[in-house]
């Protein structure tokens, strides 16, 4: 602690009716006022710095100095007194400190959430396997292995619609995910095949997938251990069809034969539900998997990761009115389709330009983005306001988060005037709140909803491009 020290006063101090004060005098007087004031400064400090903390929140005359740590947890000092605060044990968790690629593998490190210390303990992530999706995959989301199944190739077919090439068994094991190739040629669909999963024994847990000509994909086993049937659909009927002459999103009904069915035993037991990929929420793909490490690699948190993922988006989407307002204009909003092309619609963006998204594709982005990060996510839908938002997990609790409503936009005089702030407004008025009741504009339909359940979703023209069931 620095004390303050007395003044030596040269000048004489002139008294009603006096002659005036010697110097000698004034400085036997100052001494004695500094004596005293020392004596108080030194009682002063003798005081706890708990006490001071808990009567002001702050130090008096003191600072915190940055994390402390050892091998068994983390604390801070006071920068004055050395007094110890904040002691607690390691939050360990695995931060990506090198992505993995095609070309080479990456690294995790085991780190403290809190104070970022290492342990010394790290893991070699597998190099991406963009072309062998049959192989083992490790999930970033998890920070898993996950095995699949290794089957063999062969020809199920449904007629001469649908043809699946791999894997050419019905029945069998896998792993969290296996993998699925075929093709479809059947110009009733624009080419296109659904494939849906159910678990067996609760038919509300199910997920469906579109295909289109030359496919093949990863199928998330997503809610738990135990029997799903996967089920292969020819299209036989469509009203409606896709947008963009099968380019975009589907928006209408349609009529099917059931086909090819599998049988499989998910011998992992985890449950995926909002962690793993789903087909609009691609977490495992290596555009979101690279995209999302950049964007979270050295922030440390639920919340740090989150707000880096939120601010990303917000920053570099405009909303897609034509999307929203054009019939037959609809693109995909998927989260794979909403990063893979840059529009340069507003100067603001160039040169890279900008998304487009209507708030199903933010919220799809925003889900892949976070579970390829580690952290579990799922969307909620409301029927009554034709919106979709999230509800996100930050550190073990829920929160709500609206990606679309914290964009900007000003007001557009058709639906081909897409105006936008511009990359720079980020706002934060639907960022982590533990209720919607109250906000501006409040959500209308599951606001509340909170738990393991996602509200259905409805059957308008603005969401026919999410999946039914779970996504």
């Amino acid at each position: 602690m620095h004390f303050p020290r007395y003044v030596e006063c040269s000048m004489i101090l002139p008294l009603p009716g006096k002659e005036g004060l010697k110097k000698e005098s004034v400085m036997k007087t100052m001494k004695i006022f500094g004596i005293i004031a020392l004596a108080v400064i030194i009682g002063f400090s003798m005081v706890s710095c708990d006490w001071l903390f808990e009567e002001t929140d702050t130090h008096y005359h003191s600072s915190y100095s940055g994390w402390h740590s050892d091998a068994d947890g983390h604390w801070r000092e006071c920068g004055e007194c050395g007094e110890m605060y904040d002691e607690a044990n390691h939050q360990w968790g695995w931060v990506i400190t090198a992505p993995a690629t095609e070309a080479a593998t990456g690294l995790k490190t085991e780190t403290c959430t809190v104070c970022n210390a290492k342990s010394g303990n790290t893991e070699v992530i597998p190099k991406e396997t963009t072309d062998d999706m049959r192989a083992p995959y490790y999930y970033s989301g998890t920070g898993i292995t996950y095995n699949g199944f290794a089957g063999t190739e062969g020809s199920l077919k449904i007629g001469s619609a649908v043809e699946v090439t791999y894997p050419s068994e019905t029945t069998f094991s896998a792993d969290g995910f296996f993998t699925i190739e075929g093709s479809v040629n059947n110009p009733v669909s624009y080419n296109h095949a659904q494939i849906t999963l159910t678990k067996v024994g609760d038919t509300t847990l199910t997920s469906s997938y579109w295909v289109r000509n030359n496919f093949k994909l990863r199928i998330w086993l997503r809610f738990g251990q135990g029997d799903y049937t996967i089920q292969v659909r020819n299209i036989t009927a469509m009203s409606g069809g896709f947008d963009l002459n099968g380019d975009g999103d589907f928006s209408g009904g349609y009529s099917y034969s059931p086909g090819i069915t599998f049988n499989v035993n998910n011998t992992r037991n985890e449950d995926g539900m909002f962690i793993y990929p789903s087909a609009v929420v691609q977490s495992d793909d290596p555009v979101i998997t690279g995209l999302s490490a950049e964007l979270t690699n050295g922030k440390t948190g639920d919340e740090a990761k989150i707000k880096a993922i939120h601010d990303y988006i917000v920053a570099n989407t405009v909303y897609d009115k034509i999307s929203s307002d054009l019939a037959g204009q609809r693109k995909k909003q998927d989260a794979l389709t909403v990063l893979g092309t840059r529009y340069n619609l507003d100067a603001q963006y160039n040169p890279k330009g900008h998304f487009l998204a209507v708030c199903e594709g933010y919220t799809n982005t925003f889900s892949a983005l976070a579970r390829a990060a580690g952290i579990q996510v799922k969307i909620i839908s409301s029927s009554s306001m034709g919106h979709a938002w999230n509800n996100v997990q930050v550190n073990g609790v829920w929160k709500f988060i609206d990606v679309t409503w914290d964009d900007p936009t000003k007001t557009e005089s058709s639906a081909t005037n897409v105006v936008d702030w511009g990359p720079s407004s980020v706002r934060y008025v639907y960022y982590l709140l533990d209720s919607l009741t109250g906000v501006s504009n409040s959500h209308l339909g599951g606001l509340e909803n909170k738990g393991r359940s996602a509200i259905g979703i409805p059957s308008a023209p603005w969401q026919h491009g999410m999946p039914d069931g779970w996504y």
